[in-house]
């Protein structure tokens, strides 16, 4: 296509074709058969400094993308009639990559590309280039190289220049892991997903070919003459990164390159219905809003409600810093834009996806993802991220039998692997698997944290780093590997010696096997009161409530919360009367652990077909306050489970549309409500407690979209929903508990944390709803059982020492 306007590219999955806006496309298979049609869009026309200011030089220019296609050959019709003027016909051959196949040139493209400090770019095997930033040791300190090699790959802003720094004042949350890694010696490169920042491509959020290009973007680090090799002399390249990068290292990882050593993954979840952007089956619009970024356009209002996320190119978008490059007369990263308008929408993707089958996200599936992954990995979690939730514990079992695979789990934020608990545990294991050397921690890395952190942590946040103090790379190793393979910190927040919510654990207990063997299988019975009972009631009794979401706030953050503070500020409101249910179980005689997965079995009966429910797992405190453990969720028209995955505790929900079905009328129907995944050092003296009611108001980034908001049917009724108690119906709650265990480090201690010390787990006066409701009662309840300003000044109050 010597002088053609066209500029055509087939890679793994897809083919892609820039060109003059309005030609029309014709892609037909290698049998000549047409299997795509389409046109160039006008992108090009949008990239001007009067509407994204970006750029005037791509005017009149514009990008295809087809998708979803088979490997091999292909043949794409240019132009035609209804063409643009001046524009002749071209045909032009384009090869669909076989993701399991590398091209004959791969060496030479990929493996043999110079890649120097500072910004660039890096070249994958399809030709498309991909922005990347290069930022190497100080050599005064470090030495000239070879060094151990990082990546941070993702949408975010990794290749951003600066983005790796070493400077604290280049931290934006996103980087503190990457730069407290190049303080430590770690060639650090950031790298931008195909269709962000100023890579190549257009976007589709977790698209295998994000995939390949990880592969492609692990072996061209790999064999740069900066990049050491690992402790056996072969080529070792290490993942970083939470969130965003910590699922494109399950994605990367899941193709195998040969030169990846080990992955951090941190503060991923799970399928993408069921897990955070679908709790349940419960939209989340917090997670639309919070994937919006990425968008080209403004955001449209979601259920109604105008959103602020700037689009890609403005101040705060993502790829807010492409303006400049361009501006700079960076070609390549002008040229590169070009495709983004074919960027797939994800908000109402994700808004509406509903099932597991079909749908654009189908494919963002980490349980999937992680079925192949092998190589060594440290997958790091908080039970309550706010962002992610808790199913990286769910993905445990996905992974392969023979896989050299490590947890290492605790209570906190979706940030916590910025903090000395998480970093310190993922900078051991890279040193280790990259190093060929015992971990070490540096003044100058531990300046870094100090400063970036100073504003909620005054008094500094010391990284352990004596674990494997005294030993050569053998003996830390052999040391590491003695450890079980699934460790869980607790009480994180409240370690003796610490101001409360700073982020150290009291102790560690390590398992052999997920989940736990020693945790013994506890079920408890809801009464006709507010007890949980050993034994079923002989007798059919039954609670009610009334079904309201819009009784409490949607979220649980108070003013100005702030995940990465000590004590943050909730807004964790009791249950209104009437509005839920509230049990607890009989005071524990001894301290006990609750570590797995949890289930709340109801059998229901409501006046309304579909309804959306959350229970709530709690510490009921001898003070009278109840802690925030873990929660469930479930639209019940997504209870089918599927029988080869559900267990006495963990009901694993379908969510295929063939299966939904609604609660038949006057029939009392088992609903499994399933409970993420916990550990929690329960107290003698405490009590298990559960919340039953409405979606919505328990967390605190989350927006939870319930089905009928105003607790009324479609015809006006109040909603009220029934949960039979004894007899045939007997329902019941099912937690795993280990009465017996064994301290990895530190030991556990006796006396309760001070109110609002364990890392977001909430806390809020216990106050049961009263024991039932009918229709008519329900209207004359009142909507709140204490007011916002006297729920902070008893909590207050409870805090102080």
């Amino acid at each position: 296509m010597t002088d053609s306007p066209f500029s055509v590219r087939g890679s793994v999955f897809q083919v892609s074709v820039t060109g003059p806006a309005g030609t029309p496309v014709e892609l037909r298979d290698g049998m000549g058969e047409a299997v795509r049609t389409g046109a160039i869009d006008h992108f090009g026309d949008r990239l001007t400094v009067a509407d994204l200011g970006v750029t005037d030089g791509l005017k009149g220019l514009g990008g295809l993308v087809f998708r979803d296609l088979d490997p091999g050959p292909y043949t794409l019709v240019l132009g035609g009639p209804g063409g643009p003027v001046g524009v002749s016909a071209e045909e032009a051959s384009v090869t669909v990559l076989d993701p399991a196949v590398l091209p004959d040139d791969f060496d030479a493209r990929v493996r043999g590309q110079r890649l120097d400090p500072g910004y660039g770019y890096l070249e994958v095997r399809d030709g498309a280039t991909l922005s990347c930033f290069v930022a190497l040791p100080a050599p005064d300190h470090w030495g000239p190289g070879p060094y151990p090699a990082l990546v941070q790959y993702s949408g975010y802003y990794d290749s951003r220049p600066g983005f790796v720094s070493g400077r604290a004042a280049d931290d934006v949350h996103l980087n503190t892991e990457a730069n407290v890694a190049l303080l430590l010696g770690y060639a650090v490169v950031g790298v931008a997903q195909r269709g962000t920042g100023g890579s190549e491509g257009s976007f589709l959020l977790f698209e295998d070919i994000h995939g390949t290009d990880g592969y492609d973007v692990v072996e061209a680090v790999a064999a740069q003459s900066w990049a050491a090799g690992g402790p056996d002399g072969r080529p070792a390249v290490g993942m970083i990164g939470r969130s965003m990068p910590g699922y494109t290292q399950l994605l990367t990882a899941s193709f195998a390159p040969p030169s990846l050593a080990a992955i951090t993954p941190a503060a991923v979840g799970g399928r993408p219905v069921g897990s955070a952007g679908r709790p349940g089956g419960i939209p989340n619009t917090a997670m639309a809003r919070g994937i919006a970024g990425w968008q080209i356009d403004p955001i449209e209002p979601i259920h109604g409600e105008a959103q602020l996320q700037p689009p890609r190119y403005r101040p705060g978008g993502w790829d807010d810093w492409v303006p400049a490059r361009i501006a700079g007369g960076d070609a390549t990263c002008e040229r590169n834009q070009l495709l983004r308008g074919q960027n797939v929408d994800a908000v109402p993707g994700w808004t509406s996806l509903e099932h597991e089958e079909g749908g654009m996200l189908a494919h963002a599936d980490a349980e999937r993802w992680v079925g192949t992954v092998r190589l060594p990995t440290l997958l790091l979690g908080s039970w309550q991220d706010q962002l992610s939730g808790p199913w990286f514990a769910d993905l445990v079992t996905r992974f392969p039998s023979d896989a050299d695979l490590r947890v290492f789990a605790f209570n906190g934020a979706h940030e916590e692997t910025r903090l000395p608990l998480a970093l310190g545990a993922a900078m051991d294991f890279l040193a280790l698997h990259l190093r060929g050397e015992p971990p070490r921690w540096t003044t100058e890395a531990q300046d870094y944290l100090d400063e970036v952190l100073r504003p909620n942590y005054p008094e500094g946040l010391p990284v352990r780093a004596d674990r494997f103090e005294g030993l050569d790379h053998a003996a830390a190793m052999a040391a590491f590997e003695a450890r079980p393979p699934y460790v869980i910190a607790f009480d994180n927040g409240a370690a003796p010696g610490r101001p409360p919510g700073y982020p150290y654990a009291a102790f560690e207990v390590g398992f052999d096997q997920w989940p736990p063997a020693e945790a013994e299988v506890r079920r408890w019975f809801l009464d006709a009161g507010d007890e949980l009972c050993t034994d079923a009631p002989a007798d059919g009794g039954e609670r009610s409530f009334r079904y309201e979401p819009a009784a409490r706030p949607r979220m649980a953050a108070g003013d100005g919360f702030d995940a990465n503070s000590p004590q943050p500020a909730y807004d964790w409101r009791p249950v209104p009367e009437g509005r839920g249910l509230q049990l607890a179980t009989d005071p524990f005689d001894e301290s006990v652990l609750v570590v797995g997965p949890s289930s709340i079995d109801l059998w229901l009966r409501s006046n309304a077909e579909d309804l959306d429910l959350e229970v709530v797992l709690s510490e009921v405190r001898p003070d009278g306050w109840e802690t925030y453990l873990q929660a469930g969720w479930l639209r019940v028209s997504c209870r089918h489970l599927d029988p080869a995955w559900t267990t006495e505790l963990h009901p694993r929900l379908s969510y295929r549309a063939s299966e939904a079905r609604g609660l038949p009328p006057d029939t009392d129907t088992l609903v499994r409500v399933p409970i993420g995944w916990v550990g929690h050092h329960l107290r003698a003296g405490s009590r298990l407690g559960i919340t039953i009611g409405a979606a919505g108001g328990n967390q605190v980034a989350w927006d939870l979209d319930p089905l009928h908001p105003t607790g009324r049917t479609t015809d006006g009724r109040e909603i009220v929903v029934r949960v039979a108690t004894g007899g045939d119906h007997a329902s019941s709650l099912v937690v795993p508990i280990v009465d017996t265990w064994e301290c990895l480090d530190g030991s556990p201690v006796a006396e309760l944390p001070p109110i609002g010390a364990l890392r977001l787990q909430p806390s809020r006066p216990w106050g049961p709803a009263v024991p039932s409701v009918g229709p008519q009662e329900a209207s004359a309840a009142p909507v709140a059982s204490v007011s916002r300003r006297g729920f902070f000044r008893r909590l207050r109050r409870a805090a102080r020492p």
